[in-house]
């Protein structure tokens, strides 16, 4: 959680890249022990750090894993997650 919460400060700083390690590091620990909730939770804001930063592909990856587990978990907030990924999914990607 502590983690989780380090992700967060840098995020609501206004640096969603110094949000990215450690929120990939609670991540880790989320799927490791077996906390399924807080695995999405943080992917989600994962997601949003990657987006913020310009790179939807990473955040649309992170929000599909986030829906996989809200989805097996029955959780209302899959619904929610639907709406982000279309909305990432919608947006015109750079070419390489």
């Amino acid at each position: 959680m502590t983690l989780d919460s380090i992700g967060y400060a840098w995020q609501q700083a206004g640096r969603p890249a110094e949000a990215i390690t450690p929120f990939r590091a609670a991540v880790a620990l989320f799927r490791e022990s077996g906390h399924r909730y807080q695995q999405a939770a943080t992917l989600t804001r994962l997601g949003d750090s990657y987006r913020s930063t310009g790179d939807g592909r990473q955040a649309a990856d992170c929000w599909q894993q986030a829906l996989v587990i809200l989805d097996s978990l029955g959780h209302p907030d899959a619904a929610a997650m639907r709406g982000r990924l279309g909305l990432v999914q919608a947006e015109p990607q750079p070419s390489r």
